[in-house]
């Protein structure tokens, strides 16, 4: 019994403590008049949904929350560098050995602005679809994404994305090497991860 009414006392004096610290750090009342503030909205990202019929085939892209923010025209060699709004890309090929004709392989790598990288060949037959999931940060730098024709070195469907997060594909209407493109189009260093399947 007397070990309870210690406790109890102990508690109390604990809360007197605790009352004296707030009051002696200056506790006041405010009325909300007295208050500059703004309230943003909160915005739920949902995914962007596009499909798109190019001359070689038909592309799709998902954005996972994030936001697709042009499609875009790419000119000049892919490999010898090339042109998007003005910007001049320099490219690093990745060439990959013998892939087979079905199977998947983890991309990755860390992009200055105006960079990329070219992944491929890959032979698709027509129907077949090439498949890219990829990740980077920071997020709110721009990527381009793309698939090319080996061959001639086209570009076949690309886009500016933002948001971090982005799954693409593209089905070809007739047999061939293709590839995927990523490239940096912000104003910061990325690092991306993925994977690319067919």
């Amino acid at each position: 019994m007397k070990s309870g009414i210690a406790v109890a006392v102990l508690l109390l004096l604990a809360l007197a403590t605790v009352a004296g610290a707030v009051e002696s750090f200056g506790k006041k009342t405010v009325k909300l008049d007295d208050l500059d503030f703004s309230i943003e909205k909160a915005v739920k990202l949902e995914p962007e949904k596009k499909s798109y019929k190019t001359d070689f085939g038909r592309a799709n892209i998902l954005t996972n929350g994030g936001k697709i923010e042009r499609t875009v025209t790419v000119s000049g060699k892919i490999r010898d560098g090339f042109n998007v709004e003005g910007e001049e890309f320099k490219v690093g090929t990745k060439v990959l050995d013998e892939v087979g004709t079905l199977g998947a392989f983890p991309i990755s790598g860390t992009l200055n602005p105006c960079e990329a990288d070219l992944y491929g060949p890959i032979f698709l037959n027509a129907g077949e679809t090439l498949t890219v999931s990829l990740s980077w940060y920071p997020s709110d730098q721009p990527i381009l994404l793309g698939f090319v024709d080996w061959d001639s070195g086209k570009v076949v469907a690309a886009w500016i994305i933002s948001g971090g997060s982005v799954t693409a594909s593209f089905t070809p209407s007739t047999a061939g090497n293709y590839g995927v493109l990523i490239g940096n189009a912000g104003t910061q260093t990325i690092t991306y991860s993925g994977l690319v399947s067919w």
